[in-house]
């Protein structure tokens, strides 16, 4: 379904699962309501607001919102994979934005963390509230907290997204400033692993 059909969804939910603030639970679907609320305040469509207010500022030529559903094209786009050695398939894509749909490459996502650290998108407050510790959770090994949209793991930050064929892993090391990015269009890769041996062997040296 697309981002109305998650709307009228939580429009027929009669209570919260649990209080805000009091528990952690990962859902995506809060982005697609941002986005949503986003297209409202702005008057203009998702893909339209992010071109002119965030790719274009920042350079990010080669980054879009896709929307399949309304026959936008990708050139040179990578296709998502499921399966195993020999045997993959590609997968369908979602219909869903704010919580994902934008392609883009390598190059641009640096261009996107060289804007985050330098301010350029939020402000020192705002970003340090980003990467910082809002609710402590456990879960994922080592894992004792959540940033907006971020998971803490002591001095460790990341962002990590799997499904549709693709899997995505940003990791930061804030007080070495060190980003390690790494995009793969097979959902069942460890990029995590390998972003994390990346980082840690630069570190070491």
């Amino acid at each position: 379904g697309g981002d109305q059909d998650v709307l009228a969804r939580l429009g027929a939910l009669s209570a919260l699962d649990f209080a805000p603030g009091s528990r952690y639970r990962h859902t995506r679907t809060d982005y697609v309501l941002l986005g949503l609320v986003i297209e409202r305040a702005s008057g203009m469509s998702l893909p339209v607001y992010l071109d002119l207010f965030v790719f274009q500022p920042l350079g990010m030529n080669n980054t879009q919102l896709h929307e399949p559903q309304r026959g936008s094209q990708v050139s040179r786009r990578a296709l998502g994979y499921a399966g195993s050695p020999g045997q993959w398939s590609p997968v369908g894509e979602d219909g869903t934005r704010g919580d994902g749909g934008v392609y883009s490459n390598i190059d641009d996502l640096a261009k996107w963390e060289n804007a985050l650290h330098g301010n350029q998108l939020l402000d020192a407050t705002a970003r340090t509230a980003l990467i910082s510790r809002q609710i402590a959770v456990g879960g994922d090994p080592g894992q004792d907290g959540e940033g907006y949209g971020w998971h803490i793991a002591g001095n460790l930050v990341w962002q990590e997204e799997r499904g549709h064929g693709f899997h995505h892993v940003i990791i930061q090391w804030p007080d070495a400033q060190l980003t390690v990015i790494l995009l793969s269009n097979r959902a069942s890769d460890d990029v995590r692993a390998d972003a994390l041996a990346i980082g840690q062997a630069y570190l070491a040296e």
